[in-house]
């Protein structure tokens, strides 16, 4: 689900104790812990990330006061049958840029412009390219900060003092635990920084997320459960439309360089099944959000729906959940509660209720990748199965930065248990190219109990833990 992001390098005197701002300390027959050296630093370059992100996506929100929208099949030009578009309209009802051009001295960020500021529409779903499906993109970051992720309000530095206590307060409530933002996953978002920050990327999801919260304005709770109305109806509609008729690559293809195996059969099905991701960026920021994103999975029972969240973490979510999508088990949207912070297991199931799948956590284990020596420090961030290690010099008595190969352990070893999990996500343990689950070991054996290769666990197996490892 969501990560944390490598923290840069520094450069050490070679005659000093090496540190660096995050690290892997190894023993053998022990699971390695984070252990964060310079905790303010680490927090002084993630607000400055959150900080950036906020201002592009204001700039982004300011470019489009007093226009208007449509959603339709096709694009403008008459292309893309099978997807839905999201058409800026100006006050005449013509389709307008997106953005107003940052190069004529108009609102939007001129340090981080869209990549075609003349767009008129954007397209309603994305495809993930670690999940190899479909997915449905908001902004992240706390409703203060223009974000949709409201369980995030306790867990980021740029929240205004009191809203972050009270956010604090709504963590509390359910874990028993203090929050620690040094430690909280929200304030070091991969949703909020990279690829997600840019004014390309903001434009998309900024434009998302007002239709969608223009839709779910129109859903009414009744005795007897919600009402939706006519634009709570018509975001439905469209969202049945885009994913029932997005390609999944089912029997493989390639999406820009990657090229994707087919999609695998489940254990005792001949039929390749669809997967959908929701929010691979932002979360459900409502009880008539959710209820809207129920309906559509209704209306598509033959695909598996997962939902990765943080709503557990407010005053309404833990209820809406068992309300609107419970119970689980009949269910084709797998809702999993993420932990709040790293090295630390989510709620329970048992403790959430019915409507909810086990949740997901965050060790930092890099991609498990483990030293053979019974000291030493391994740097996070590598994706490779070579990484660079600190060590003396024997010769000269100071460190030196060496290259070593280390070696993959057991997606479940036995400390595996003892963090908390029942599965560690493979993504990141397969070449640099290939980070997506259909590429990962799975949980499933074959006949010679060896893990199949192409994993869809976050959304087939709702009782078990997972692990996306710190990478």
């Amino acid at each position: 689900m969501a990560r944390v992001l490598p923290f840069q390098e520094r450069q050490d005197d070679p005659a000093e104790t090496p540190t660096t701002d995050l690290v892997l300390q190894t023993r053998p027959a022990e699971f390695s812990l984070l252990q964060l050296v310079d905790v303010q630093a680490a927090l002084n370059q993630s607000h400055a990330e959150l900080v950036s992100t906020t201002w592009i996506r204001s700039a982004v929100l300011r470019s489009m006061q007093n226009k208007r929208f449509r959603v339709q099949a096709r694009s403008l030009s008459g292309g893309d049958p099978n997807s839905v578009f999201i058409v800026i309209l100006d006050e005449n009802g013509e389709p307008t840029d997106v953005v107003d051009d940052w190069r004529e001295g108009n609102t939007t960020a001129a340090w981080s412009p869209p990549a075609t500021p003349s767009a008129k529409q954007v397209e309603v779903l994305s495809w993930t390219t670690k999940m190899g499906c479909p997915s449905f993109s908001l902004p992240a970051g706390p409703i203060e900060t223009g974000g949709s992720c409201p369980g995030a309000k306790g867990g980021q530095s740029i929240v205004p003092l009191s809203n972050l206590q009270a956010g604090q307060r709504a963590v509390t409530a359910v874990t028993g635990e203090p929050v620690r933002l040094y430690q909280a996953i929200c304030q070091f978002c991969y949703a909020e920084g990279g690829q997600y920050a840019t004014g390309g990327v903001q434009v998309a999801q900024v434009l998302r997320y007002i239709w969608t919260r223009d839709a779910a304005s129109d859903v009414k709770r009744t005795a007897t459960g919600v009402a939706f109305g006519p634009k709570a109806r018509a975001w439905i509609e469209a969202m049945v439309y885009a994913i029932d008729n997005a390609d999944f690559l089912l029997d493989g293809g390639k999406v820009a360089k990657l090229e994707y195996p087919p999609e695998r059969p489940r254990p005792g099905s001949r039929k390749k099944q669809r997967f959908f991701r929701w929010h691979d960026s932002g979360d459900i920021f409502s009880e008539a959000h959710l209820a809207m994103i129920k309906e559509v999975c209704n209306r598509l029972p033959d695909i598996t729906f997962w939902a990765p969240t943080r709503c557990w973490a407010t005053t309404w979510g833990v209820a809406a959940v068992n309300e609107i999508n419970g119970p689980a088990e009949q269910s084709n949207l797998v809702i999993r509660p993420s932990s709040f912070h790293v090295n630390e297991g989510p709620p329970s199931r048992e403790k959430l209720g019915i409507g909810w799948a086990e949740g997901s956590t965050s060790y930092a284990l890099a991609q498990k990748l483990w030293a053979q020596e019974s000291s030493g420090l391994l740097q996070i961030g590598s994706r490779k199965r070579v990484v660079k290690v600190k060590e003396r010099d024997t010769n000269t008595g100071r460190m030196k930065t060496v290259e070593k190969a280390v070696s993959l352990p057991s997606p479940l070893a036995p400390w595996a248990k003892k963090l908390g999990y029942d599965w560690d996500c493979q993504t990141y343990a397969v070449d640099d190219e290939k980070h997506t689950c259909r590429h990962a070991l799975s949980p499933e054996l074959d006949s010679d109990g060896k893990n199949i290769v192409g994993c869809r666990a976050c959304w087939i197996r709702p009782g078990q833990r997972i692990n996306y490892t710190l990478h």
